[in-house]
């Protein structure tokens, strides 16, 4: 029995062995893009790499645990990033040693992943030819080019007039040396259909053949990154293996600006002016920077036109007090973090600043102010006459109240006076209402006047005229 047991737990072992590369090969598909590559042709002496892009395409978190090498020609690389989430990108570079190695390559690159409780390994499968005596200058192009608005038909002529050391030109030179006297490139393919590649005329180097190449990016690019490859074929005896040149860059979408142009009036008054400008393009692009010559103008963008959009708009702000003689329609320069670079006319009115018209402006400007001056003048004096003249009315009028009311007689002092028969009634301030005068009786001593009213105030009682003698 024990010996029974033994034999059917080794079964089991074996078919759990034999079913786990099945498990490991079903967890690995699909997460690297391609399982393998070809160098083709590698000039000795140089380290070509390539990097293999994996993405983790299942709702469980992807661990990379790490990477072999099955030949010590060829070196890996990984991320320092060890955890990827769904849908979240990651690669592995693989590099070739051309320095201590030559001749036929094959090595394989096994990646070792985890999902879950699950360890697994992906293979990657390298190819190449070291040669002896071959050099290829630079053995990788980067472009940096601007969408054409229109396109235009290539001439006949090619290109090397317009070659250019600056990565922003549309055309770029490499170079391929052969050992041989009668070696040169015989063919070159290009991946892309939008990279044009001409040969240009063998010279002689040392014992040697060096072969221009201009590798173009035609016109009619659509915008987007660029990821081509040209192999290049010889008429010797290395002309079996191609040499492979990597081409990459990015073809930027065109920039368009709205207004063509800014326009400034100056101000004597030192005014300041602000206008905006758009920056519209058909994919998103960063402001980088906004540089003007002239320090009346000044531009501040805000935190949001330095993130990626598709419009941008930008304030320009003009101090008339800081323009000076050399600021003649000046331009604004605005560059994108990519590179690009686009030009603003920016164009100031200086006719207001003739000596001539200035100093009709400044005695316009004195005439108004002291016509102000003058009618303010006038209008206080005015105020001060109108407050004088109502003062002396006043006081004029006191002392006449007091003469007419002496005048009447009346009992104040207990002095004789006039007769009431003559007095008048005391014209009041309101015009428009008339009350008679009260009057007074005089004092006398008879008896009989004393005990007439005993009880009534004879002084407020108005009398008709003539009735008393």
């Amino acid at each position: 029995m024990r010996r029974l047991s033994l034999a059917l737990s080794a079964m089991a072992l074996l078919l759990l062995f034999a079913s786990a590369p099945s498990v490991a090969v079903a967890q690995g598909q699909g997460i690297f893009t391609e399982s393998g590559y070809d160098f083709k042709g590698i000039p000795r002496y140089t380290t070509p790499r390539h990097s293999f892009v994996f993405t983790n395409n299942s709702s469980e978190d992807l661990h990379l645990l790490g990477a072999r090498v099955s030949c010590q020609c060829t070196k890996v690389f990984i991320p320092e990033k060890r955890v990827y989430k769904k849908g979240e990108k990651g690669e592995v570079v693989a590099q070739i040693d051309g320095v201590r190695f030559t001749g036929v390559r094959h090595v394989t690159v096994t990646v070792t992943f985890q999902r879950g409780a699950n360890v697994f390994e992906v293979p990657l499968n390298i190819a190449g030819v070291i040669i002896e005596n071959v050099s290829l200058e630079p053995q990788k192009l980067t472009f940096l080019v601007d969408q054409a608005t229109k396109p235009q038909e290539i001439g006949t002529e090619h290109k090397a007039l317009q070659l250019s050391a600056d990565s922003s030109s549309r055309t770029q030179q490499a170079r391929v040396i052969y050992p041989g006297y009668n070696e040169t490139v015989a063919r070159v393919v290009s991946s892309s259909p939008y990279l044009e590649v001409q040969t240009g005329k063998p010279t002689r180097v040392g014992s040697g053949t060096q072969t221009p190449l201009f590798v173009s990016i035609k016109d009619d690019a659509p915008a987007g990154y660029l990821d081509a490859t040209v192999q290049i074929w010889s008429n010797g005896p290395s002309g079996g293996t191609p040499l492979v040149l990597t081409v990459s860059g990015i073809v930027r979408a065109p920039l368009a600006i709205s207004p063509g142009a800014l326009t400034f009036p100056t101000s004597r008054d030192g005014q300041k002016i602000t206008k905006n400008f758009v920056i519209t393009a058909p994919s998103e692009f960063t402001l980088k920077s906004v540089y003007s010559p002239s320090n009346a103008l000044e531009c501040k963008f805000s935190q949001k036109a330095i993130r990626p959009a598709k419009v941008c708009v930008v304030p320009v702000t003009f101090d008339p007090s800081k323009l000076s003689d050399v600021d003649e329609n000046p331009k604004l320069k605005i560059e994108t973090t990519d590179g690009r670079v686009l030009f603003l006319d920016v164009q100031i009115s200086s006719g207001n600043f003739d000596p001539e018209v200035l100093a009709k402006r400044d005695a316009e400007k004195e005439r108004n102010a002291n016509r102000e001056k003058k009618g303010e003048e006038r209008l206080a004096g005015a105020q001060n006459e109108t407050k004088e003249g109502i003062k002396e009315k006043q006081s004029d009028s006191v002392p006449k109240e007091e003469s007419k009311v002496e005048d009447l007689g009346f009992a104040r002092s207990g002095g004789s006076g006039k007769n009431i028969s003559s007095a008048s009634p005391v014209e009041h301030k309101d015009e428009r209402r008339r009350v008679p005068t009260p009057t007074t009786i005089p004092a006398s001593n008879s008896t009989r006047s004393r005990n007439a009213y005993p009880s009534r105030n004879l002084s407020i009682l108005p009398f008709p005229r003539g009735q008393y003698r």
